[in-house]
């Protein structure tokens, strides 16, 4: 059995709204689509850059998933086929670097509050 640490999957679910929100903001997509089940291929290509960063970020796939509230597989392939992908995804890449900025800025504060 696969236990979960409720405290970072808390932090994964905050991490994951924020990301989605800012990545919402940035691109024009709606909020509830990308955070949602919408699956056109520009929501899932700005989801993917998403999912990105939070794998930079130490998340594994499952607490993402359950973050996500989608399954294991789904963020797996999502991951494997942005990276094998690459190329095609050249305009997001300036959306991760930014969400990474934001996931930094979300880490910062997380370790400020709990001194």
């Amino acid at each position: 059995m696969i236990r979960i640490d409720s405290i970072r999957q808390k932090r994964c679910q905050e991490m994951y709204l924020a990301l989605c929100t800012h990545a919402a903001n940035r691109t024009g997509c709606d909020f509830e689509g990308l955070s949602g089940r919408l699956r056109d291929a520009r929501t899932c290509r700005v989801r993917s850059c998403v999912l990105i960063v939070m794998r930079e970020q130490g998340y594994k796939y499952l607490e993402i998933a359950i973050a996500s509230e989608r399954e294991y597989t789904t963020i797996y392939n999502a991951f494997q086929s942005f990276l094998k992908n690459a190329q095609e995804y050249e305009g997001m890449w300036a959306l991760v670097r930014e969400l990474r900025d934001v996931a930094a800025e979300l880490e910062d504060r997380e370790i400020v509050h709990n001194v």
